[in-house]
């Protein structure tokens, strides 16, 4: 199980609430119980990887990042997709895996405004998506991407893009972009 964990539970915790968003999206409009109970199932199968995760963290070691996922991403610019897990983020992803599930709980009988139970449970389970990612992503352009939000650099540090001017980049990706020439 650990081989497993080392390999896939990173991934597994933060991606599964997006393919049960796409799960929830290919549901039938009407049918508004079987979608809360998928976006339910969802986030107790993403707990559940959780859980394996904490009981197999080495909390002596809780300094230095376990589980760590390290795959090359973007060669231009030497970007990779690391994620990590360590004692400072271990309980915010615990405490992520518990608020969402109640979250779900909560709306099935208390849908705020405008009652569309489909986008609403789909962009639950998108956000968790976010919250978990933030958490493990180690990996600056990974943890600054619009999906995994809250992160953005300062104005005097970005430069409009050659294509669309209104866009905020980064001066040293918008260099490595032009200088690849690509988009």
């Amino acid at each position: 199980m650990t081989d497993f964990l080392n390999d896939w539970g990173l991934t597994l915790v933060t991606f599964i609430p997006v393919v049960g968003a796409v799960l929830v999206m290919a549901l039938p409009k009407g049918d508004e119980s079987l979608i809360k109970g998928a976006a339910l199932l969802t986030s107790l199968a993403t707990a559940v990887v959780g859980i394996l995760l904490m009981l197999e963290f080495n909390y002596d070691d809780a300094g230095s990042l376990q589980f760590v996922v390290d795959k090359n991403w973007i060669d231009v610019i030497n970007s990779r997709y690391i994620m990590g897990l360590d004692g400072i983020s271990l309980p915010l992803m615990a405490l992520t895996l518990l608020v969402v599930p109640l979250c779900i709980i909560y709306s099935w009988n208390h849908l705020p405004d405008p009652g569309k139970p489909k986008a609403f449970f789909t962009l639950l389970l998108i956000l968790e998506t976010g919250m978990v990612g933030t958490f493990l992503a180690q990996d600056l352009i990974l943890y600054s991407m619009p999906e995994f939000g809250w992160f953005t650099l300062p104005k005097e540090l970005c430069t409009g893009s050659s294509i669309m001017p209104q866009k905020r980049n980064p001066d040293g990706l918008e260099l490595v972009r032009a200088k690849a020439g690509t988009v």
